[in-house]
C-alpha cells in the first residue's frame, strides 16, 4: 500500500513537472501543439519563437510581418507590404506626406482597396489598420508610422470607428495594460477571456487540461450546430448568426451587442480612452475625420424586433450615436455616419456575407459606404 503510495504521489508530481514545464518553455513543443495549449503558455510561445506567428508583437500592438499573405475562408487572400500592414509597397515614399492615412481594425482593408478606385491618382492613400485593434491602439500605430515616414505627418487621417466591437477591444488591452502585459502578444483574441486563470504564477495541470479540453471539443465540434438569430428564437450573441433570408444568414462579430449601449456605466475606462485618443490626433494638427461604422445588430436590427430582446434595439443604437457626437463636437472633429443610408440600402439586398463565413461588408456593401467616404474626403477636405 505504502510503495503504491509513493507511485501516485511520483506519478502526480511528475505530471505536475511536465504541466508547468509545457507552460513555461512552450516554444520548444511542435507549433500544432501549442495551439491546444493555454493563453498565456501560446504568448509566451509567440514571444520567444518569432517564427510561430506571422505578426510582430511590440508593446501595446502588433502587425504582419513583411510581405505576409493571409488567407481567407473563401481562398482570397491579403498581403501585408514592406511596413507589416496591409497596404501596397508603393503606396507613400517614405520622408514624403500621405496624403490620407488610414486608421482602424480589418475594416479597413477593403475600404483602402475601393477608397483607390474612386479618389485621384494624385491622392496617396495609406493604410495602418490592422485586426484585432481597437480605439486604444491607434495613437501607437500612428506614432510607428510616424517613425516609419521619418516624423513627416500626413495632411489627413480617416480614423474609422466600428460600432460593434471597438470598445471591448480596447476594454480587453487597457486591462492587460493595467496587470503589466504591455506587450500585445498577451492580447487574447477573445473578449471574453478567463483573467482569473491568466494571472496565476504558476499552472495547476491548467496546460494539460487545456490540452484535453481542445482536444475533446475538435472531436465534437463537427456535430455542434450554430446558433440563428432570428426573430423568433432567443440566443447569446456567442457565434451567432443573422436570418436575413430563408437563403441568407449573416455572421456576427463576438462582442457585438444591441442589448445594451456600448457606453454604458461598465465602459468606463474605455470612453476615458477613447477621448483621450480623439485628444491626442486633435493635437497633431493634421486634418481628422472619424467615419462611425455601424455594428451588425444596428444594421439588420429590423429583422430581430419581434424577439423582445432586441425591442429597444433603435434606442441603444440611439444612445451610442448620442454619446459618440458629444464627444467629436467637444474634440471640434468632423464625423461621418452613413448609417441611416446603409440600413435603406439593406431592405432591398444584404451588404453582408450571405454564406455567414466573413463578417465584413461583402463586395457591394464595400463599394457603397467607400462610395460615401470618398465623396466627403474629394469634397469636404479637397473642395472636388
Amino acid at each position: 500500500m505504502k510503495k503504491f503510495s509513493i507511485l501516485i504521489f511520483v506519478s502526480i508530481f511528475s505530471l505536475f513537472l511536465v504541466d508547468n514545464f509545457i507552460h513555461f518553455y512552450p516554444q520548444h513543443l511542435p507549433k500544432k501543439f501549442i495551439n491546444f495549449l493555454t493563453h498565456k503558455a501560446q504568448s509566451r510561445a509567440k514571444l520567444n519563437n518569432p517564427e510561430l506567428s506571422k505578426y510582430i508583437y511590440e508593446d501595446f500592438i502588433f502587425y504582419a510581418k513583411p510581405n505576409t499573405k493571409f488567407y481567407r475562408e473563401d481562398g482570397s487572400h491579403f498581403q501585408s507590404d514592406e511596413n507589416g500592414y496591409i497596404s501596397n509597397n508603393n503606396d507613400f515614399n517614405k520622408g514624403e506626406e500621405v496624403d490620407i492615412l488610414v486608421i482602424g481594425d480589418s475594416f479597413t482593408y477593403e475600404l483602402v482597396k475601393n477608397l483607390r478606385t474612386k479618389l485621384s491618382n494624385q491622392i496617396s492613400i495609406y493604410n495602418i489598420g490592422f485586426a484585432g485593434q481597437g480605439i486604444h491602439h491607434w495613437k501607437y500605430q500612428y506614432k510607428r508610422f510616424l517613425k516609419i515616414n521619418n516624423l513627416k505627418k500626413p495632411e489627413l487621417v480617416l480614423i474609422n470607428y466600428y460600432e460593434g466591437n471597438d470598445l471591448l477591444e480596447t476594454e480587453r488591452a487597457l486591462i492587460f495594460n493595467n496587470m503589466g502585459y504591455k506587450n500585445s502578444a498577451f492580447y487574447p483574441t477573445n473578449q471574453y477571456f478567463n483573467l482569473n486563470k491568466f494571472k496565476r504564477k504558476i499552472s495547476y495541470f491548467n496546460e494539460i487540461k487545456s490540452i484535453a479540453g481542445n482536444l475533446l471539443f475538435l472531436t465534437s465540434s463537427k456535430f455542434k450546430k450554430k446558433k440563428i438569430l432570428t426573430a423568433n428564437n432567443n440566443t447569446t450573441n456567442f457565434d451567432s448568426l443573422i436570418k436575413y433570408s430563408d437563403e441568407c444568414f449573416i455572421k456576427l462579430e463576438n462582442g457585438e451587442n444591441l442589448i445594451v449601449s456600448s457606453f454604458n456605466e461598465q465602459n468606463i475606462e474605455s470612453k476615458k480612452n477613447l477621448i483621450e485618443t480623439l485628444s491626442f490626433f486633435s493635437n497633431e494638427n493634421v486634418k481628422i475625420i472619424i467615419n462611425y461604422i455601424p455594428s451588425t445588430y444596428t444594421i439588420y436590427h429590423k429583422k430581430l424586433l419581434k424577439n423582445k430582446k432586441f425591442l429597444n434595439s433603435e434606442k441603444v443604437y440611439a444612445n451610442n450615436v448620442e454619446y459618440f457626437n458629444k464627444i467629436i463636437k467637444s474634440k471640434n472633429i468632423k464625423a461621418l455616419n452613413f448609417t441611416d443610408q446603409i440600413i435603406k440600402k439593406t431592405e432591398t439586398s444584404p451588404l453582408h456575407d450571405c454564406s455567414a463565413k466573413d463578417s465584413h461588408f461583402n463586395k457591394k456593401g464595400f463599394e457603397f459606404i467607400s462610395k460615401k467616404i470618398s465623396n466627403e474626403l474629394n469634397q469636404v477636405f479637397y473642395g472636388r
